[in-house]
C-alpha cells in the first residue's frame, strides 16, 4: 500500500507562486500609480458600480421588466418605453406600425386607437420593420432581444402568425441585423447586418445569399433599393458612396461623384426617376441610377438622413436633417423648413400613401408618434 506523507506539500505550490507574486506585483504598481492621484478614484468607482448594475440586472432579469403599457390604448405610455421605428402600409391607408423598445403595436384606423393590450414580440426590441406594398398583413420586422443582445429577423403574411428566419450563412448570434427591406417578390427580402454585408432571401428567410460583403471595415451600408419593374436592378448606399447592380446583385459598379449615402427614394409616380440623401446633399437620376446629379447642397448644419417622396407627385419630397423636417416640391432643387419637431431623437419620418400632405413622424424618447395633415407645419400626438 502507497504511504501518504502528510507533511508533503502539494507539488503545484511552487509553480504557482511566481503567478501570485505577478499579480501581486501588478497590483502594487496599480495602487502606487492611484495614491498620488486621488482624481482618479471618483470616475473609476463610478465605472464600477455601473457595470456591477449592468452586470446583476443582465444576471438577475430574464426578460425586461414592465413590458405592458401602463395605461390602455397608449402602447408609449410604460415609462421605460422608446420608439425606435415606424412604418405604414404602403397600399393601404391608415395602418401604421409602431416599433417599440417592448414589442410592435398596430393601428389599422390611422393612430386613432391601439386596441393591443400588449405588442407583439414584446420581450423584444423592434428595430426595423418592413412592409411590402404586395400583400397585405405581409411584413418583416428585426427584433433583438434586449437580455443578451441578439438580433431575429422574423416575417408574418397575415400580421398574426410569425416565421422566424433562419441566419444568413456565415453570420453569428453576435452580428447586428441593421435594417429589413421588402423586396419585389411577395417572399423576397433583403437584410443588411453589420459588418458582413447585403443579403437576400426568396423564400422568407429559410435560405440566403450574400450580394454584397463590405468593401472594407470603414463602409457602413445602410440603405438598398430593388426595382419594382425591373428586380434586376439594385441599389447599396452607404458611408462609402453608391453601388449599382444590373444583374440581381452578381456584380457591382461604383456610379462616381456621389458621397455617403443615408437615404434612397422613388416613387410610383416616376419609377425612373430616383433621389438619394447624401452626405453632401440631394442626388437625382433619371435614368435608372446610371447617373446621378446633384440637385441640392445641405439645408441645414446636418445632412438629411431621411428622405421620403409622393406617391402621386414625384417632384414632391421631404427632408429629415437633425429634427428639422424640410420640403421641396420641385424635385429637390430648392427646400422649405416646415417645422422643429420637439425632440432631440427623431426616429422616424413618414409619408402616408393617401396623400403628400400627410406625415407621420416618430420620437426616440420620449417615445411618441405624431401625424401632419398640413405637409408637416403642424403636428399632434397620435401615439404617447
Amino acid at each position: 500500500m502507497t504511504q501518504i506523507d502528510e507533511n508533503a506539500q502539494p507539488a503545484e505550490t511552487e509553480a504557482a507562486a511566481p503567478e501570485y507574486e505577478e499579480e501581486q506585483d501588478w497590483l502594487d504598481r496599480s495602487l502606487a500609480y492611484l495614491k498620488p492621484r486621488p482624481y482618479i478614484w471618483g470616475p473609476v468607482l463610478a465605472l464600477i458600480v455601473v457595470i456591477a448594475a449592468l452586470l446583476g440586472r443582465g444576471f438577475f432579469t430574464t426578460q425586461p421588466i414592465g413590458t405592458d403599457p401602463t395605461v390602455a390604448g397608449r402602447p408609449l405610455s410604460n415609462p421605460d418605453q422608446h420608439l425606435h421605428t415606424m412604418a405604414v402600409d404602403p397600399a393601404h391607408p391608415g395602418i401604421i406600425y409602431l416599433g417599440s423598445h417592448y414589442g410592435l403595436f398596430t393601428s389599422t384606423d390611422d393612430g386613432k386607437s391601439w386596441p393591443e393590450k400588449r405588442g407583439q414580440f414584446h420581450t423584444l426590441m423592434i428595430l426595423s420593420i418592413a412592409v411590402s406594398p404586395l400583400a397585405s398583413g405581409t411584413l418583416g420586422i428585426i427584433g433583438e432581444d434586449p437580455n443578451f443582445g441578439r438580433d431575429y429577423v422574423s416575417i408574418t403574411h397575415d400580421g398574426r402568425t410569425w416565421t422566424q428566419a433562419s441566419d444568413p450563412q456565415g453570420v453569428t448570434p453576435d452580428v447586428h441585423h441593421y435594417a429589413i427591406v421588402a423586396g419585389a417578390a411577395v417572399k423576397s427580402w433583403f437584410v443588411i447586418c453589420v459588418g458582413k454585408g447585403l443579403y437576400q432571401t426568396d423564400d422568407d428567410g429559410h435560405t440566403w445569399k450574400l450580394l454584397r460583403a463590405p468593401v472594407s471595415n470603414q463602409e457602413d451600408l445602410r440603405a438598398v433599393w430593388q426595382s419594382p419593374a425591373n428586380p434586376q436592378l439594385l441599389l447599396l448606399g452607404g458611408s462609402l458612396g453608391l453601388y449599382r447592380s444590373a444583374d440581381g446583385g452578381a456584380t457591382w459598379n461604383q456610379i462616381g461623384g456621389v458621397s455617403g449615402v443615408h437615404a434612397i427614394a422613388v416613387s410610383p409616380a416616376a419609377p425612373h426617376d430616383i433621389f438619394l440623401a447624401a452626405d453632401d446633399g440631394v442626388y437625382h437620376s433619371s435614368d435608372d441610377g446610371q447617373s446621378f446629379t446633384r440637385v441640392s447642397g445641405l439645408v441645414s448644419d446636418a445632412p438629411f438622413t431621411t428622405i421620403v417622396i409622393s406617391r402621386q407627385r414625384a417632384g414632391v419630397l421631404y427632408g429629415l436633417a437633425g429634427n428639422q423636417v424640410w420640403l421641396s416640391s420641385d424635385g429637390g432643387v430648392t427646400w422649405n423648413q416646415q417645422s422643429v419637431l420637439e425632440t432631440s431623437f427623431p426616429s422616424a419620418l413618414l409619408i402616408a400613401p393617401d396623400s403628400d400632405q400627410h406625415l407621420y413622424a416618430g420620437f426616440y424618447s420620449p417615445p411618441d408618434a405624431v401625424e401632419s395633415l398640413d405637409g408637416g407645419k403642424t403636428w399632434h400626438v397620435i401615439a404617447s
